[in-house]
């Protein structure tokens, strides 16, 4: 699940009626500036409805397991306070955590949670994700590294999940190389 994008990620789509709606609830890229496009994750509405649709389709597919994918596009808190604003992303994932272990109840067998983000933990901090938090709390069952790069920080985040079942899984984009 691309937990956030812009609404041309992949060419000219019908614009979402949601961002149309809520204006102030998007932020732009620093390569953009004129241009709000993605769901700023510091706005309670905004993890609520990312969490809904997480929701519905937790509760009605059949699936081992669901991916929350921060790598590929990673703007998902005001720019240049990212790390200041981090307990919206962990609460985020808290909430998903509880919403996963819920439904695995309900059906009687596990639902895996995994997280793609930056291949090392500078990248995760710079982007807001607080990824020894979600390791210590077992907010998740795998890490997925990056996107577009073979350089995953493997040992890093080895370290970061020490003592936990958490696995790493490291990750790469042949179509979308660097």
């Amino acid at each position: 699940f691309r937990v956030n994008g812009s609404d041309n990620d992949l060419g000219p789509v019908r614009p979402i009626p949601m961002k149309l709606k809520h204006p102030a609830w998007l932020l732009a890229a620093p390569w953009a500036p004129d241009r709000k496009v993605y769901w700023n994750f510091s706005i309670d509405q905004v993890r609520q409805r990312k969490l809904s649709v997480l929701r519905e389709l937790a509760q009605n597919y059949d699936l081992d397991g669901l991916e929350i994918d921060f790598a590929r596009s990673p703007i998902t808190l005001p720019l240049g306070q990212q790390w200041k604003n981090r307990q919206h992303l962990t609460t985020f994932m808290r909430s998903v955590r509880l919403m996963t272990m819920e439904v695995a109840r309900q059906r009687g067998r596990p639902m895996l949670l995994a997280a793609r983000v930056p291949e090392n933990i500078a990248g995760c901090r710079i982007d807001g994700i607080d990824i020894e938090t979600w390791a210590r709390d077992q907010l998740l069952d795998i890490i997925v590294l990056g996107c577009r790069s073979f350089e995953g920080d493997v040992a890093d985040f080895r370290q970061v999940t020490s003592g936990t079942p958490i696995k790493i899984l490291g990750g790469s984009d042949e179509h979308h190389t660097s």
